[in-house]
């Protein structure tokens, strides 16, 4: 009888590993896009206010995002995060 419960045991092992390996990678992404998430809304303020305060925006996030464009009405700006890029815009306060 130990013999089977030893053998149950280990194919219960091998049936659960790639779903547990499934549940740490989906909380590694969901952890990676909430820290992107959370790296945009500074990357916006940020850049909201270098630009109210007339200072280059590109200058003011410093690697925070991985491009920000400048239009006459809005301050685009995307940063890289697990599967696939976020992206937001802001309207420019106009002076």
């Amino acid at each position: 009888m130990t013999r089977r419960r030893a053998g149950q045991a280990i194919v219960e092992v091998l049936i659960l590993t790639p779903v547990l390996v499934a549940l740490v990678v989906a909380f590694a992404v969901v952890v990676g896009r909430v820290a992107a998430t959370a790296r945009l809304e500074s990357a916006a303020q940020l850049a909201l206010a270098a630009d109210a305060a007339g200072e280059p925006v590109n200058a003011a996030l410093r690697g925070r995002a991985k491009t920000v464009v400048i239009e006459p009405q809005r301050l685009i700006i995307t940063v890289v995060a697990p599967l696939g890029d976020l992206t937001t815009s802001v309207p420019r306060l106009i002076r």
